[in-house]
């Protein structure tokens, strides 16, 4: 009934195949991480710029609805005169950073004496969010440069176009 077994009946994996198979695996896995790293950014610049022209767009909607570009975020998240939100989120979300603080305002323009031009006075997010400036309202917003990001969450890479930089979008 429980007859021997034969050397011939067990047939399994040497050691050698089994490493032979583990570095295949280890090659082709090798292959791979550059492109998942690669795919990971595209998807990440993709909703960067989605998130520009949204912001860019909601704040042209607001300059020609009212005359005048919005004074803060508030003003962009909620229009008490037409009743409607020009952004689901305001102050949006920068991909990079995943949180809002990933951002530079770029206030409407002033005029400079000391210039004797027109300037665009810039203010990191957190500063703009705690003195919002009264003088002039939200003309655009950009990217925060990776100096500029204390917490080194912005790449300081190329974008994949290879002709510009996050910042410059």
């Amino acid at each position: 009934m429980f007859g021997r077994l034969s050397l011939e009946k067990l047939r399994a994996f040497t050691l050698v195949e089994l490493m032979a198979a583990m570095v295949m695996l280890a090659i082709l896995a090798m292959l791979a991480m550059p492109l998942a790293k690669v795919v990971y950014l595209r998807e990440k610049e993709e909703m960067l710029k989605e998130v520009l022209i949204t912001t860019r767009d909601a704040i042209d909607r607001y300059y020609r609805d009212h005359g005048f570009y919005p004074v803060s975020w508030q003003d962009l998240f909620f229009d008490p005169y037409l009743k409607r939100p020009y952004l689901r989120h305001s102050p949006p979300i920068n991909p990079f950073t995943k949180d809002i603080y990933g951002w530079v305002v770029i206030c409407s323009p002033v005029w400079s004496s000391e210039e004797n031009r027109y300037v665009f006075p810039t203010y990191p997010m957190e500063k703009f969010l705690a003195f919002p400036t009264p003088k002039s309202g939200i003309y655009d917003i950009r990217c925060k440069k990776p100096e500029e990001d204390r917490r080194r969450l912005i790449p300081k890479s190329v974008a994949l176009d290879g002709k510009s930089f996050y910042w410059q979008w």
